[in-house]
């Protein structure tokens, strides 16, 4: 657990939630910290997060990304930490004059953004610092535009179908109406007209959208369903996904 202290003191500045969770009485846990003088947030739950996020074993460690997605779980390395950091960029604060495309920023709406900026510079109503802010804000969206679409297609290359979908759906969203937005639609096209892809694509949004129904489930019946998943989605990544979650299902239920 002192390595969880050391990564939180090492990295929460640039962004990493460190957050132990644990289903044990709240007096073991209070002498757990006075123990070990643990400083990262623990937090007592009544639900089952090693099932939810596909624990193995105790300790799980399960890396959140900046999407909210799982990234990795099970037995995270610091490598994956600074992976991870690296794709995540803080939005740029913008001066008072700016407070409009700072709403549209904030709101990732970055294609949006860099046309209220294009306009801001156009005009003659920003002075010499705030032009040089709406500049750094310019070329903050296209070197983030091409960052996201670099790592779908790294992804795609890497054989990760739905991981690289994700990627250019993110980017089409987000970018909507600009460059960036309309290569993202273009590679998803593309990466959907191929069967195989598609198919990785399809199980992976399936598997995604039926991950808390799941977790309400009974677990003979989520392991049901997630043999019936891996048969319809036999030699898929998301097939080796719900095999996994099913093995633990049926764990529970033998339990």
């Amino acid at each position: 657990m002192g390595h969880l202290d050391e990564l939180y003191a090492k990295y929460r500045d640039r962004g990493l939630v460190v957050l132990a969770v644990t289903d044990e009485p709240r007096g073991l846990v209070d002498k757990f910290i006075a123990d070990t003088g643990a400083k990262h947030p623990i937090v007592i739950e009544s639900g089952d997060s090693m099932r939810a996020y596909g624990g193995t074993g105790f300790p799980t460690m399960v890396l959140i990304d900046a999407r909210g997605r799982v990234a990795v779980a099970g037995h995270a390395q610091e490598s994956d930490i600074e992976r991870l950091l690296a794709d995540t960029w803080s939005v740029p604060v913008l001066p008072k004059k700016l407070a409009a495309v700072q709403k549209t920023l904030d709101k990732g709406e970055y294609a949006a953004a860099r046309k209220a900026l294009e306009a801001q510079l156009a005009g003659t109503g920003l002075d010499e610092a705030d032009r040089k802010a709406a500049e750094d804000a310019m070329k903050w969206i296209d070197d983030r535009g091409a960052k996201i679409l670099a790592g779908a297609e790294e992804d795609e290359r890497a054989g990760d179908a739905y991981g690289a979908a994700q990627g250019y759906r993110r980017a089409a969203e987000a970018f909507k109406g600009g460059e960036t937005g309309t290569k993202a639609d273009a590679a998803l096209k593309a990466l959907l007209a191929d069967k195989a892809k598609k198919r990785e694509v399809d199980g992976g949004d399936l598997l995604e959208k039926n991950r808390a129904k799941l977790r309400s489930m009974k677990p003979e019946q989520a392991a049901a369903w997630c043999r019936s998943f891996v048969k319809n989605f036999e030699g898929t990544k998301a097939a080796a996904k719900a095999q996994a979650l099913a093995n633990q299902f049926e764990s529970g239920v033998k339990k």
